[in-house]
């Protein structure tokens, strides 16, 4: 089963995640213009005066990961405005990291959460969240790294963004 699908964005489209377009003008695209490697990456604009732009990936295998650890990385880069966050969700609660960075300049950003038990959910979320400034985001290049309680992995994807590409969990 794909822990994360279309990492790279190189099926062109959503390929498997879920798109919410802010109001006022926000948007979310997969684009040309917006690849670190590949031909494509993922963009994010936020209105300054509208709701979230975002992109979400629910995993439905989230109870055969209960009690361990998830990372979730994205590079990242800001084309223009303010920031935006990465989180995971797991029905239980989330957590959540800023993207850093300047503009015009590829970042890695890392969140990571364990997995509680009583998870509804596993929800990998890249959002535009600059309150009161316009943000857009590029966004490629995502990986999951799965760790037990000892900090030992288990299972990570480092795909590049490679055509085809899928992380699959039952593989570790």
């Amino acid at each position: 089963m794909a822990l994360i699908p279309n990492n790279g964005w190189e099926t062109g489209d959503a390929g498997g995640w879920t798109f919410v377009a802010g109001s006022l003008g926000g948007s979310v695209d997969v684009l040309a213009a917006s690849a670190r490697s590949g031909l494509y990456g993922l963009r994010i604009v936020k209105n300054s005066a509208g709701s979230q732009s975002y992109a979400y990936y629910d995993f439905p295998g989230y109870a055969s990961i209960v009690g361990y650890t998830v990372e979730f990385i994205v590079k990242n880069r800001y084309d223009s405005g303010s920031w935006g966050d990465i989180r995971i969700d797991d029905g239980v609660g989330n957590t959540i990291e800023t993207m850093s960075g300047a503009a015009s300049v590829w970042l890695s950003t890392t969140v990571s959460r364990v997995i509680q038990v009583g998870a509804t959910r596993l929800r990998f979320l890249v959002t535009g969240t600059s309150a009161g400034v316009n943000a857009t985001i590029s966004v490629d290049d995502m990986e999951v790294v799965v760790k037990d309680a000892g900090g030992n992995v288990l299972f990570a994807s480092d795909l590049g963004g490679q055509p085809g590409a899928a992380a699959n969990f039952a593989s570790y």
